[in-house]
């Protein structure tokens, strides 16, 4: 009996160990987005989007460019990149410049990252 329970034991310890280092899945990397004025130079957009991929340690295709077309479309295109699990948010123009202040100054997203260009 004693040999069984010790077998017993070895199972159970080496079954707990597997199971405990065995996740084959990934930790999901926080998304990193730009805000952009419609209009905004393409120039101006591509050093955004490099900066922030930069920042966000992700590359620069599975950066989200986001453009919108006025104020209020742009306090509604980054309240929702705030209220997302986005690591890092740059803006390019001044629309979407003043909607990331006002979501920074309310402590929209505490843990986000914001790039605002001039």
């Amino acid at each position: 009996m004693t040999v069984l329970a010790a077998l017993a034991a070895t199972v159970g310890i080496a079954t707990v160990a597997w199971a405990a280092g065995s996740d084959p899945r990934p930790a999901p990397q926080r998304a990193a987005a730009v805000a952009a004025d419609v209009g905004s130079p393409p120039e101006q957009v591509n050093r955004a989007v490099a900066q922030v991929a930069a920042r966000a340690g992700v590359p620069g295709s599975s950066v989200v460019v986001h453009r919108s077309g006025g104020p209020l479309e742009a306090t509604a295109a980054v309240a929702a990149l705030a209220a997302g699990d986005t690591a890092v948010i740059a803006t390019v123009g001044p629309s979407s410049r003043a909607a990331a202040e006002q979501a920074r100054g309310a402590e929209l997203s505490p843990g986000t990252t914001w790039l605002l260009t001039p």
